[in-house]
């Protein structure tokens, strides 16, 4: 994404969530919050996501909207762990979980995966790596798809994992 392209998203944003505030439109705001919390997460300013997603995960929980709140808790995990805050990563992971447990959505189990499965590689844990990928697509075939994954590749994690068990003979 070209800098400019990204200023003139955040000017939008900007004035968008004016608007949805000045109308009391509480649930646009929100959603208009934690979009641009991914703005700044794909454009490489992890705390300024994270201070967006967070406000945008709390306006949805405030609205009783549990499911916005469970994809800006997951998104939110993998911020924590670009951050290096490993702890707050997987407890955000753990809060995702619930969300999807109380729900009854399996369908967003299989990102939970994913972003597992970065954290784990992340920590150099390869072998979680394998069996959460495996996890993921085995769920991922048993639903028939599932929604993309815009934050983790999962190809490219596999192929490292698996090149680095490879390297130490595994």
């Amino acid at each position: 994404m070209l800098g400019s392209d990204v200023d003139r998203a955040r000017q939008r944003f900007a004035g968008s969530a004016e608007l949805f505030a000045a109308a009391g439109q509480s649930e646009r705001l929100a959603d208009t919050t934690a979009a641009q919390g991914t703005l700044e997460l794909r454009s490489g300013t992890p705390e300024a996501a994270r201070d967006f997603l967070e406000e945008g995960r709390r306006m949805h929980l405030e609205q009783g909207n549990r499911a916005r709140a469970t994809d800006n808790t997951m998104v939110l995990s993998n911020v924590y762990f670009q951050l290096g805050e490993i702890t707050t990563a997987r407890k955000y992971i753990r809060l995702a979980l619930a969300g999807i447990r109380e729900l009854q959505d399996v369908g967003r189990l299989t990102l939970i995966l994913d972003l597992s499965m970065a954290i784990a590689m992340g920590e150099g844990r390869l072998g979680d790596v394998l069996r959460l990928g495996g996890a993921a697509a085995q769920r991922r075939a048993k639903m028939g798809g599932s929604a993309p994954n815009f934050v983790v590749n999962t190809d490219q994690v596999i192929a490292e994992a698996r090149a680095a068990l490879t390297a130490q003979g595994a």
